[in-house]
């Protein structure tokens, strides 16, 4: 929460929070935010689930820009916040994983090539595809458990230090993403 502070969860007291997207455990197409650390997501938030928030417009994952993409994708104001970005995707068999970087310093065309370049962007993407289940999940223990997953894989310090937000999609809508 520390490169966006105002963003929905980073009130919940941690410094990381779980945007989950999963119809079939919510019941709708909206994303819901977790408080996540490496004890594991809490459900202690206001919302019915547990969420210390949910996104009030649904995210239609598939639809996204990084969803098509394989490599760098152009910049773009991100759903969860407005700030303008890059994404680095990598498809896998049954959706996508992305990084995105809002490192202040791609924001000048001269910086940009420097930036992407020395990104930790791609590693965090290419790591994710090996810790996505097969299988969608169908509790909230298995939302926590995708949660706390992507958390473990993508969370160092460097990572941590470089305002990295690690996700992925799938082929049926589900998203889920760590968000600093």
């Amino acid at each position: 929460c520390s490169a966006t502070p105002n963003s929905a969860g980073c009130d919940a007291g941690s410094a990381f929070t779980c945007w989950a997207r999963n119809e079939a455990v919510f019941g709708d197409q909206k994303r819901h935010v977790f408080a996540v650390s490496g004890d594991g997501v809490t459900f202690d938030g206001d919302q019915a689930d547990g969420a210390v928030h949910v996104s009030e417009s649904d995210y239609p994952t598939t639809e996204r820009g990084w969803f098509s993409d394989d490599g760098w994708g152009e910049p773009y104001p991100f759903a969860s916040g407005g700030v303008v970005g890059r994404t680095y995707s990598v498809p896998f068999d049954g959706g996508v994983a992305g990084a995105d970087t809002i490192d202040s310093e791609c924001e000048t065309l001269a910086a940009t090539a420097k930036c992407l370049a020395n990104s930790y962007a791609p590693g965090a993407a290419k790591a994710v595809p090996d810790v996505v289940p097969g299988e969608p999940a169908t509790t909230l223990e298995g939302v926590a458990e995708r949660c706390a997953a992507l958390y473990d894989a993508t969370v160092t310090p460097a990572w941590a230090a470089a305002y990295i937000n690690v996700f992925y999609g799938l082929d049926n809508g589900d998203f889920y993403m760590i968000k600093q």
